[in-house]
């Protein structure tokens, strides 16, 4: 669906995909490089194949391709070196980060990361780094690019699994939210893994989502 702030549905939506469900939160990527975002979506289809979707503005399909792995994570977009062009990265459940680039009308498929365990997936602003936690494992991990691949710049240990993707507040903090018992926030510098001060800190009860950042004050 896509509508305008008065709830009003634009034209060309809502859209949908035959003999399949969506299964991810829209992306909203410059995949082909016109300076303008396309809508990019996961659909899981009645015989348990995935593929990537993309849709124009106007809810016009611009492509899709088959992913060729189960993903329970949302994608997230990574920034092209030296381009306006950006790539879609899917998480994928046997643990590879896989790279959909949009080249020539068509897509090819890289696999960026092997990193053997799920994990969870989110970006900077600027989507050039990424930022990595495993649900079944206490760590955390940050990626810069060079090159066009995927470089670690630092890892480092969580009080317990963070379960849902970080949260980056643009200025060397990361957030998330841990499995514990009840659940608790956590803040770590992103070069260090330096809990902040303050942090963890106690949830009433269970986290069912990632950190939202926002100014309240």
């Amino acid at each position: 669906l896509l509508s305008t702030y008065s709830g009003d549905l634009l034209p060309g939506f809502p859209v949908s995909t035959q003999d399949a469900v969506f299964v991810s939160s829209p992306l909203l990527a410059n995949i082909t490089g016109n300076g303008l975002d396309e809508i990019v979506v996961l659909s899981r289809s009645t015989d348990g194949a995935y593929r990537l979707h993309v849709f124009g503005a106007d809810g016009q399909k611009i492509a899709q391709t088959d992913v060729q792995a189960e993903s329970y994570y949302n994608p997230v977009a990574l920034a092209r070196d030296a381009s306006q062009y950006e790539d879609v990265a899917v998480p994928t459940l046997t643990g590879d980060l896989l790279r959909f680039r949009y080249d020539n009308n068509a897509f090819s498929r890289t696999v960026l990361l092997s990193l053997g365990a799920p994990f969870t997936a989110a970006t900077d602003s600027a989507r050039s780094e990424l930022f990595v936690s495993y649900p079944g494992a206490n760590q955390v991990e940050v990626y810069g690019q060079n090159n066009d691949q995927l470089v670690r710049r630092s890892r480092f240990d969580a009080p317990s699994p963070i379960i849902f993707p970080l949260s980056y507040n643009g200025t060397g903090v990361l957030y998330g939210v841990t499995a514990q018992a009840g659940g608790r926030v956590v803040a770590f510098d992103k070069a260090t893994g330096q809990m902040q001060q303050g942090y963890p800190a106690a949830l009433p009860s269970s986290g069912v989502g990632p950190v939202s950042l926002v100014d309240l004050r």
